[in-house]
C-alpha cells in the first residue's frame, strides 16, 4: 500500500539541508563543543563542522544526495529568505531563518507551495453525486498536516537524537 501523506523529495531535501545548516552555525558548533556529556542533538551522523557558509557540495555529501538537485532546492530556499547564498571559492549557503521559529510546514510550503486541496481525489472535473464524500476527509487531513507540521520547528528536529529523526 502506498503512503497517504507524500512529502516531495525536494521538500524533504530542503528540510534536511536546513537542519544541517542550523547545526553548522558557529553558535551551534560552539554549543556542541562546550557540552561535556556528549548527549543530544546532532542527528546527522557526525556533527556538521562550522562551515558557515556551507557549500552545496559539503551539504550534498553529508546528506548523500545529488549536488545539482540540492542546488536547485537551495535556490528555492534563497527565494523564500530562509537561506542566503554567497558566491565564490569560499561561498555557500547560510541559514537566515531562525530554526526555533521556522516550522516544517513553512519549509514544505517554501519548496512545494501551499498545502491545499488538490481537487477531486478521483480526478474528476465534476462529481457524479451532489456532495463529495471524500472532501471532508481531505479537508480534515489538510488541517491535521497544517497543525502537526506547523508545530514542529527546525530546532526541534535538530535536537532529536540521531535514532529518532532519521536524518
Amino acid at each position: 500500500m502506498s503512503s497517504i501523506l507524500r512529502i516531495s523529495e525536494a521538500a524533504n531535501l530542503g528540510i534536511h539541508a536546513l537542519v544541517y545548516l542550523s547545526l553548522a552555525r558557529p553558535e551551534a558548533v560552539q554549543a556542541r563543543e562546550a557540552r561535556v556529556d556528549g548527549v543530544g542533538g546532532a542527528g546527522l551522523g557526525s556533527s556538521p563542522p562550522d562551515c558557515s557558509p556551507c557549500s552545496a557540495g559539503v551539504i550534498a555529501r553529508a546528506l548523500d544526495v545529488s549536488e545539482s538537485h540540492l542546488a536547485k532546492v537551495m535556490q528555492r530556499l534563497v527565494a523564500a529568505n530562509m537561506v542566503s547564498s554567497t558566491r565564490g571559492a569560499r561561498g555557500g549557503f547560510t541559514i537566515t531563518a531562525d530554526p526555533a521559529h521556522t516550522s516544517l510546514l513553512a519549509v514544505l510550503e517554501a519548496i512545494d507551495g501551499p498545502v491545499t486541496s488538490g481537487g477531486c481525489m478521483l480526478g474528476r472535473s465534476t462529481c457524479l453525486v451532489r456532495a463529495c464524500w471524500l472532501s471532508e476527509l481531505e479537508n480534515e487531513a489538510i488541517q491535521l498536516v497544517h497543525k502537526h507540521l506547523g508545530s514542529i520547528t527546525l530546532a526541534d528536529v535538530a535536537a532529536l537524537p540521531e535514532d529518532d529523526n532519521g536524518l
